[in-house]
């Protein structure tokens, strides 16, 4: 009595893969690649403010003319007020603003690089677009001479 229930479940189970595995054969469809034009890269880049820098008068004093350059100011009816460097110190501060230049230049030309590489970047997604474009003309071309 068993071996015929087991049986029985055994053959609806092979009914069962079978009707499984034959709806899983029949189903196999044709792939339609399609493809579409490639997004550009935005580059958004803020533009830098131009440099405006104010004058700045710079008066040397030592020993001899300090009588003269405190005349001077104080018949401008400016505030005298002392800001020293020794020479090693104008030196340094010189060397600074070198520096500061030559940071600027690298900023600019990093900043020109990823210009030309965006710039570059739409020319090439450009001229892809404009080869699948003409892929698929001629794609649909051939199918309808094929068709006729």
């Amino acid at each position: 009595m068993e071996k015929e229930k087991l049986m029985k479940k055994l053959l609806v189970l092979s009914i069962i893969a079978t009707v499984f595995l034959a709806g899983c054969s029949s189903s196999v469809k044709e792939l339609n690649v399609t493809t579409k034009p490639i997004e550009k890269p935005v580059l958004v880049l803020p533009t830098a403010d131009t440099l405006n820098l104010k004058e700045v008068e710079w008066f040397v004093i030592n020993e001899e003319n300090v009588e003269e350059v405190w005349q001077r100011i104080s018949d401008d009816k400016k505030d005298i007020v002392l800001f020293g460097l020794t020479d090693d110190g104008y030196e340094k501060l010189s060397l600074n603003m070198s520096d500061i230049m030559t940071l600027v230049q690298q900023q600019q030309a990093i900043i020109g690089a990823y210009k030309n590489y965006y710039e570059n970047a739409e020319e090439a997604i450009d001229n892809k677009n404009e080869e699948d474009k003409a892929k698929k003309e001629e794609e649909s071309q051939k199918k309808f001479w094929q068709l006729n």
